[in-house]
C-alpha cells in the first residue's frame, strides 16, 4: 500500500481508483493501534487534515474522469480530521521522481491495458520495457519513517508548512 506522490491527473484510471481505495485503507490503519508503527501511519497520522484535502482532490479527479455525481460518493473522511490545522507537505523531488519511475516501470511491464479517461497520457507513461528500470531501493517514505526495517534514509525529507486560510483571529 502507498500514497503516490505524483499528481493524480497524470496516472491511469486504474491507479486513481486504486489510490482512493488505498487512502481509505490508510484511514483504517491510522484508527487501529495495531498499525501504529507502519511507516505510512507514522507519517500521515501526524497530518490528518492533509489526508482530508488529498481525499477531496482525489474525489474531484474521479468525478472529472468518470462523471460521477457527488451524491454517489459514499466514503467520506472522518469529520473530526477536517478540524485539524491545514498543512502543505512539500515532498522532496527525489521522492516524486521515484514514484514516477516506479509507475513508468509498471506501465511498461506489468499493465498494458491502462486508460486515461479525459486526460492526456504523458510521454513518460508510454515507455517500453527496454526504456525503463525497476526501482531497486525501498520507497523513500518507508526508509525515512522506519529506518530500522527499511534502511537508513540520508536524502531530503518532506517539509511541512502550516497553511494560512486567511481567517483572522
Amino acid at each position: 500500500m502507498r500514497i503516490w506522490l505524483v499528481p493524480m491527473s497524470v496516472v491511469s484510471d486504474r491507479h486513481v481508483l486504486g489510490q482512493h481505495r488505498e487512502l481509505h485503507m490508510l484511514v483504517s490503519m491510522i484508527k487501529s493501534p495495531r498499525f501504529k508503527n507502519h511507516p505510512l501511519v507514522k507519517f500521515y497520522g501526524q497530518h490528518l487534515r492533509w489526508l482530508v484535502d488529498f481525499h477531496a482532490e482525489l474525489v474531484d479527479e474521479i468525478r472529472h474522469r468518470f462523471g460521477s455525481c457527488p451524491a454517489r460518493h459514499r466514503t467520506p473522511m472522518p469529520v473530526e480530521w477536517s478540524e485539524e490545522p491545514r498543512v502543505e507537505i512539500a515532498f522532496p523531488q527525489s521522492w516524486i521522481d521515484y514514484d514516477r519511475e516506479d509507475l513508468a516501470y509498471r506501465y511498461a511491464t506489468m499493465y498494458t491495458d491502462h486508460v486515461w479517461s479525459h486526460r492526456e497520457r504523458l510521454p513518460w507513461t508510454l515507455r517500453t520495457p527496454d526504456q525503463v528500470q525497476e526501482p531497486t531501493d525501498h520507497i523513500p517514505l518507508y526508509r525515512h519513517m522506519s529506518p530500522g526495517k527499511w534502511g537508513e534514509w540520508t536524502g531530503d525529507v518532506p517539509v511541512v508548512r502550516a497553511v494560512d486560510d486567511g481567517v483572522l483571529d
